[in-house]
């Protein structure tokens, strides 16, 4: 089978999307008990604690959405067929990025997560053309990664060894391809 004229589907794992979210309920949980539990300290120290617990509760709250809208979505995480990568983000558009735009990628080690860093030579259209939190999120690769797009390998139902190989045989084959001059 030729890899090149083969369309591959990338799941999203729901169970780990589902510990996610179990994560985040607890968190969130902690936060509301920080912010209701009574200390008889200093009013700066309750201040402190209460800034906390916010933070906490909304961090993890958002945690708690994205875990649910994920678990919902049913489409792959990840498409790669013969036009480029497809990624399908249940919080954001839908990014469709063309093999001949793609210029490299390589493999970020945050404590024990991997992510898999996709360069492109048109970093900042995608920018611009992204909005609210996922145009934050893309600025945050940006600087400091020096790329856009990051995919977490823990949210995908594939190890990232396979994710990897085939990532590299793709754009190795697009680059092929580029180089063939019709007569």
């Amino acid at each position: 089978m030729n890899i090149n004229d083969q369309t591959i589907e990338i799941l999203p794992s729901k169970n780990k999307m589902m510990f996610l979210g179990l994560g985040c309920i607890a968190f969130v949980m902690l936060g509301i008990f920080i912010l209701i539990s009574k200390d008889n300290h200093s009013e700066f120290y309750n201040i402190k604690k209460t800034v906390i617990a916010i933070v906490c509760i909304l961090f993890f709250g958002l945690g708690i959405i994205i875990s649910i809208l994920s678990l919902a979505d049913n489409r792959p995480a990840l498409v790669l067929n013969e036009e480029g990568i497809t990624i399908n983000s249940p919080i954001g558009k839908t990014r469709e990025i063309p093999w001949n735009t793609i210029t490299g990628f390589d493999i970020a080690r945050v404590r024990h997560n991997k992510f898999f860093l996709i360069y492109i030579n048109n970093s900042a259209q995608l920018i611009g053309e992204a909005k609210g939190i996922g145009k934050l999120m893309m600025k945050f690769s940006q600087n400091t990664y020096g790329t856009p797009i990051s995919i977490s390998a823990a949210t995908l139902k594939v190890k990232s060894a396979e994710l990897e190989s085939l990532l590299a045989a793709r754009i190795t084959l697009q680059a092929k391809s580029s180089f063939i001059n019709p007569l």
